[in-house]
Order: structure tokens, then sequence, then C-alpha cells
């Protein structure tokens, strides 16, 4: 059987919008599952893992939410303003996140970030 469009319910441009907001604004957002690959130095503050999963929005999120499971590594990853150190770049999916939006860059479920200290030597 089918609805003729006449049968059909108009919604109204307030009570959509309210229905938006309803759906979409009070739902809390969920954070994102990303894959966190840590280098040879710093695997002993982590358990000896060389990736962890973590939940985090942003790269400052995923670095507290690696402080909240594994105290210390924090310390080894920010100077003492809490910004990242110049010597450990952070990657997502290959990119630098010094390119986009450093600590504030947004990650995404599946994502991948990978921890690199920096090597230096002559």
């Amino acid at each position: 059987m089918w609805l003729s469009p006449s049968k059909i319910p108009m919604l109204s441009y307030g009570a959509l919008v309210s229905c938006f907001s309803v759906y979409f604004l009070n739902s809390s957002p969920t954070p994102m599952s990303i894959k966190v690959l840590i280098p040879t130095p710093l695997q002993k503050f982590v358990g000896d893992q060389s990736a962890l999963e973590c939940e985090a929005d942003s790269i400052s999120q995923l670095v507290e939410a690696l402080e909240a499971k594994h105290p210390g590594i924090k310390a080894r990853l920010c100077d003492d303003t809490g910004k990242l150190r110049r010597f450990v770049n952070f990657y997502l999916n290959s990119e630098d996140i010094r390119f986009m939006e450093n600590e504030a860059t947004v990650l995404n479920d599946g994502d991948e970030v990978s921890i690199v200290p920096a090597i230096a030597g002559g």
C-alpha cells in the first residue's frame, strides 16, 4: 500500500529545526578510537607496547588520554607549559600535525597517530 503525498504530514521549518536540534545537538559526541604508534624509547612508559588504542577528539586530548592511562608519558611529550616538545613529532595518518592545527588537530574514528622522536647526530 502506497501513501500518497497528501497523507504525509509536512513539517514546518521550526519543527524541522527542533527535530534536528534534539537529535544532533543534544546527543553527546563520542570520542573517536585512535591507534597510537609508540616509538621504542617511549615504550617503557606504556608497558612495552608498540601500539595503543585511545579515545580522543584532538591531539591535545590524545596526550591527556595517554597520561591518564600511563602516568609520566606526558612529561616526555610536552614541555613545562604543556605544549608539545619541539623534538617530538606527531603524524596523523602520515601527515605532520605542525602543518595542520598542531595540538588542536581534529581526530576521526580509525585515525592513526605516530609519535616520532627527532634524531640528531652527524
